[in-house]
């Protein structure tokens, strides 16, 4: 087993996306001094939204300029560091079949940082992969760790994390010094959850579709979801839990039909003037689809299959306790309307306590 080691400040990379807001609120919640990536330090909306995360941090905040790509970045973004966080990948195409750059910049951007971490003098890193990477799920059957994707299946998204994951495995492997940096891998399912950054990513779509039927009808698969909350506890958990280092770990609450979806959606919305997609597609019409638009493929294969995962490091280690699916599904919600990407209708009604309050 691992020794705890002292967290004197962690660097987190790609600092504007959906995970990374939540991973730094925590973290300053817990007193820990941060640096966080920024691809342009000229961005004043989001470099401002960032140092108001948490309201009157104990640590300060730091952010430079890196990018994924380019080497010289990493050696001064790490200089001081004693644990990262490695959250920044491209997610162009979630949905599409075509790999494109995204893996050669999934793996390549991996690469980059973690020799800078092993130059460095970095203790632990956290990497954030995705449970894509531990199955297609296109069978009814319990999955684990020690599971892993065919390379052949799935979209470029998962194709990229499948990837930069095995790379940042191999790159441990292949380094010969006993004073490596320990490596723990999060799994995270479909991210969900109050949203605070500028940027929409791709997981706001399917509930943003679904709570303003934007399709009269959604497809019958069932989504690994997990609480963005959730996720990030279990990155910050990571960082000094000894029995994390050099292992993978399960970040999913259940897996959730999309219809289910827009019938939670309108158990609390249907009142305020939304009306949700609750009704099923017809698999034969999609899988007709298919033919001309490639990235149902996946979704036909997927149909009506409800697999599950052994979640057991996610509790046991990591402390995780999922939140509700109901609560994480009505959060992000209420927080898409709060944040303007989607209307207030006239009869909303917003909560006392919403999930995310600009600070």
């Amino acid at each position: 087993m691992a020794e705890k080691v002292e967290i004197t400040k962690v660097l987190v990379t790609g600092a504007t996306g959906f995970i990374a807001g939540h991973v730094i609120r925590q973290l300053q919640q817990n007193c820990i001094n941060v640096r966080g990536t920024i691809r342009s330090n000229n961005d004043a909306k989001e470099r401002d939204l960032l140092e108001k995360l948490c309201i009157d941090p104990s640590k300060p905040f730091e952010l430079v300029e890196a990018d994924v790509l380019n080497t010289d970045d990493w050696e001064s973004a790490v200089e001081g560091c004693s644990h990262v966080i490695h959250l920044a990948s491209p997610t162009d195409g979630f949905w599409k079949e075509e790999e494109g750059e995204m893996t050669e910049q999934a793996v390549q951007g991996t690469i980059n940082i973690l020799k800078a971490c092993s130059t460095a003098g970095v203790k632990r890193v956290i990497l954030t992969s995705s449970v894509l990477a531990v199955s297609s799920f296109k069978k009814s059957s319990t999955y684990s760790e020690k599971d892993w994707t065919d390379i052949n299946e799935g979209t470029a998204y998962s194709k990229s994390k499948i990837q930069a994951e095995k790379a940042a495995w191999q790159f441990l492997k292949d380094v010969e010094s006993d004073e490596i940096f320990e490596l723990v891998s999060i799994n995270p399912g479909f991210v969900l959850g109050p949203y605070f950054t500028n940027s929409p990513g791709c997981s706001v779509a399917v509930i943003a579709d679904v709570l303003m039927n934007k399709n009269s009808r959604v497809p019958h698969i069932a989504l690994p979801v997990c609480d963005v909350r959730d996720v990030a506890k279990a990155h910050v958990n990571a960082l000094s839990c000894p029995e994390a280092a050099h292992n993978r770990h399960i970040i999913v609450s259940d897996f959730v039909f999309c219809d289910k979806i827009g019938k939670i959606l309108a158990s609390e919305f249907k009142s305020q003037g939304y009306n949700p997609t609750t009704a099923v597609a017809s698999r034969p019409f999609l899988k007709f689809l298919s033919f001309f638009d490639s990235s149902l493929r996946n979704t036909t294969a997927s149909w009506g299959i409800k697999p599950n995962v052994d979640t057991t490091r996610m509790r046991e280690v990591l402390k995780i306790t999922p939140i509700s699916v109901d609560k994480t599904i009505i959060d992000m919600a209420y927080s898409l309307i709060q944040k303007g990407f989607l209307p207030e209708k006239l009869k909303f009604r917003a909560p006392e306590d919403l999930p995310v309050k600009d600070n």
